[in-house]
């Protein structure tokens, strides 16, 4: 997995950081993905010589359970200070497929979302609100499933005035 410092427009990325908050996005994407193969299959139709289907996919055995992020400065919001290393994940909202979130939503429904599954869907996380003071620090989102594997991330300077 990999982390881009950019902004959020229309629901596009752009790989150009912006300091103001409602546009400042950090977009996680899948590096790697499993191809799923597919079956070559004749046909008895007279216009098609053949046909391409996908294989069945396997069950969704791999759910996502937590989202946590850190940072190695302390920072403050809606009037509450966090220090280093404490979970911030209040303070983001996913973007998903044009679809905004909580991050304790997301988890909840994200069995029923492939994010893991295609490199070209970007996971979106935004500042919620904005900050009391300007934010320049890297964050560290760290990514559990229920086979307990973990990913993490480590952003570059995320910077929000």
């Amino acid at each position: 997995m990999s982390a881009s410092i950019g902004s959020l427009v229309d629901n596009s990325f752009l790989e150009e950081p912006s300091t103001n908050f409602e546009i400042a996005a950090i977009q996680t994407l899948v590096d790697e993905t499993k191809t799923i193969g597919y079956n070559v299959a004749p046909t008895n139709l007279w216009i098609v010589n053949s046909a391409y289907a996908c294989s069945p996919l396997p069950p969704n055995v791999q759910v996502l359970n937590q989202i946590k992020i850190t940072s190695t400065k302390s920072l403050s919001s809606g009037g509450v200070d966090y220090k280093e290393g404490e979970n911030l994940e209040t303070l983001f909202k996913i973007i998903y497929n044009g679809e905004e979130f909580s991050i304790d939503e997301f988890i909840e429904r994200s069995s029923n979302y492939w994010m893991f599954t295609y490199d070209d869907l970007g996971v979106f996380f935004q500042l919620a609100s904005k900050p009391d003071l300007s934010i320049n620090q890297k964050f560290t989102f760290i990514f559990t499933f229920n086979d307990e594997l973990e990913y993490q991330i480590l952003t570059d300077e995320f910077i929000v005035d």
